[in-house]
């Protein structure tokens, strides 16, 4: 599915795609997108000619816990570009193309 599918998909599971705030929860999307063996998308976008990427509610990607593959994020600023988990990579973190396919990590909200 495309990066705005797995969007859709985890907002109509209760949830959102993964935004991924320390190694924890690194390790605990990598355990998951190692069970299907697939590359995934998590919640992390970058609009047209911004130069940071943005986790979903906003907040910069950059502000926290980051775990890009070396020389990532390589596309240069100028169009949407989204992030995903590569298995080549031991799942770090990727700019992709968001029209790309790839399974997503979706992070459900606690039901009170």
């Amino acid at each position: 599915m495309t990066w705005y599918q797995a969007k859709e998909y985890c907002e109509e599971h209760g949830g959102y795609l993964a935004d991924i705030l320390s190694q924890e929860e690194q390790d605990i999307a990598t355990e998951l997108a190692s069970n299907v063996n697939v590359n995934v998308w998590i919640g992390g976008i970058r609009y047209g000619t911004q130069n940071h990427f943005l986790w979903l509610d906003q907040t910069p990607v950059e502000s926290s816990y980051t775990n890009w593959y070396q020389g990532q994020p390589y596309h240069a600023a100028g169009g949407t570009v989204c992030m995903n988990m590569i298995i080549e990579w031991n799942y770090r973190w990727n700019d992709a193309s968001c029209s790309s396919l790839c399974g997503s990590i979706c992070k459900i909200k606690e039901q009170l």
